[in-house]
């Protein structure tokens, strides 16, 4: 996923469990409301129904890997 600088994605959840890596760039990633400043090359895992919601502060480049705990 990309972002442009202000972007944002509203509070949702997942069925599955969720890594995300921020590959370049800085953001503001919130995870059942505690919020975390990520940079680059940092990692998050979300367990399955966490609420999540990000806001770029710079252009941003992430990657997203959901993971099904039942497999």
């Amino acid at each position: 996923f990309t972002f442009d600088a202000g972007e944002m994605l509203t509070e949702h959840t997942s069925p599955r469990a969720v890594v995300v890596q921020l590959v370049s760039g800085r953001m503001r990633f919130s995870v059942s409301g505690t919020e975390h400043v990520m940079a680059d090359g940092d990692i998050v895992y979300l367990a399955p129904g966490a609420s999540h919601a990000l806001t770029a502060e710079t252009p941003c480049r992430m990657t997203l890997v959901m993971v099904d705990p039942t497999v």
